[in-house]
């Protein structure tokens, strides 16, 4: 009796099983939707740092290719900026402002009607200002003509000479971006400068280079005949290809010029 009695007992403070609750299905629609989501955050993420290196290195390229081209091309500039006052001085006479600057810009290399790899081009520009009086722009072009005994001013096939209103005296260039070119403008008294002819005293007020110095536009006075030469000499040139990643079109991987 006793066995039983305590049977019983033990059977009365036992906790009765919960029964388990049924395991959800898990959908296949659910399962590739996560697998979806995945792939597309690791192929944003992909895409970002991919943008973000390719970045970083082309504005690196860039930036060592200005710093190392600098120096020669100071020189380069130097030398070229002697030569043209030696030639120009007893024609023009003393130059009464000079400006130098460095400009860079961007180009591409097309196939078709599109890019498929962009450059940056540096060129250290030097602007220097005669006045001339009421000389006219043939009779300057002559003079510049008969100075040049050694064909220096203008490459084979590019000396140009107008009466226009834009008044070219002299123009020589190479055919790719960032040659060397020399252009000898002519404003004479009273000429109405454009800017989208490109007759106009150009001036730039931002500097890329703590060394760029501007030309003081105010006291040229447009009452007067003026010249202005403008020499330019590469300093770099470095192929920037394209962003990352490249879906359908070739886009610039910088969005501004980078130099030191």
């Amino acid at each position: 009796m006793l066995d039983g009695r305590s049977s019983v007992a033990g059977m009365e403070h036992r906790e009765p099983k919960r029964a388990e609750e049924p395991r959800r299905p898990q959908g296949r629609w659910a399962r590739i939707g996560r697998i979806v989501l995945i792939g597309i955050l690791a192929l944003a993420l992909i895409a970002a740092g991919g943008h973000l290196l390719k970045r970083t290195t082309a504005a690196s390229a860039a930036r060592t290719d200005v710093r190392e081209g600098l120096p020669s091309a100071r020189a380069a500039l130097s030398e070229k900026s002697t030569r043209l006052q030696d030639l120009v001085e007893p024609i023009l006479g003393t130059p009464q402002q000079s400006a130098t600057r460095l400009d860079c810009d961007f180009s591409t290399r097309d196939r078709g009607w599109f890019p498929y790899s962009y450059f940056q081009n540096c060129t250290l520009v030097t602007r220097t200002v005669y006045e001339v009086g009421a000389e006219s722009s043939r009779e300057l072009g002559d003079a510049l003509d008969a100075a040049d005994t050694d064909g220096w001013l203008g490459f084979p096939e590019w000396g140009v000479r107008s009466e226009d209103t834009c008044r070219l005296v002299k123009y020589s260039s190479g055919n790719a971006p960032g040659e060397d070119r020399i252009e000898i403008r002519h404003f004479p008294p009273g000429t109405a400068r454009s800017e989208e002819r490109g007759c106009g005293i150009s001036n730039a007020a931002t500097s890329l280079s703590d060394d760029d110095t501007h030309l003081d536009l105010e006291a040229i006075d447009p009452a007067r005949g003026w010249v202005m030469t403008t020499l330019h000499q590469p300093v770099s040139r470095t192929e920037l290809g394209c962003s990352f990643p490249p879906i359908i079109f070739c886009n610039n991987p910088l969005s501004r010029v980078q130099v030191p």
